[in-house]
């Protein structure tokens, strides 16, 4: 206000509709960044939240994997038992096999020989 009045002169009214108009401003920029801040803090917890169930969706297909993996092995393992069980089955079958040849053949020997020598005898 000038000191020769008590009314507020053009410049004084146009000075203080710039201060409300800036304060006016600045409270709009601060509305902007508070709603800017909240919507940034709930897309950050939307975004913990995700991780997070990605990060136990992780840790069950973790487990889920190892058992599967420990039940391949145990299959794998048996097939191996089962497969060495027959590889000495069969040892034992083909070595009976030739037991059976041996004797055959023996049998054979002995009765061929038993003709040859029948026949050349008599």
């Amino acid at each position: 206000m000038s000191e020769s009045s008590d009314r507020p002169n053009a410049d004084e009214i146009d000075n203080r509709k710039a201060i409300a108009e800036l304060r006016a401003a600045i409270e709009a920029d601060r509305a902007r960044a508070e709603t800017e801040r909240l919507r940034a803090e709930a897309e950050r917890d939307r975004a913990r939240a995700d991780l997070d169930r990605v990060l136990q969706e992780l840790a069950t297909h973790q487990d889920r994997f190892e058992a599967e993996r420990l039940e391949l092995r145990t299959a794998i393992n048996f097939l191996i038992q089962t497969t060495e069980q027959h590889q000495k089955n069969f040892e034992v079958m083909v070595a009976e096999i030739k037991g059976l040849q041996r004797e055959n053949q023996r049998i054979l020997d002995y009765l061929f020989g038993q003709q040859q020598n029948g026949g050349s005898q008599n």
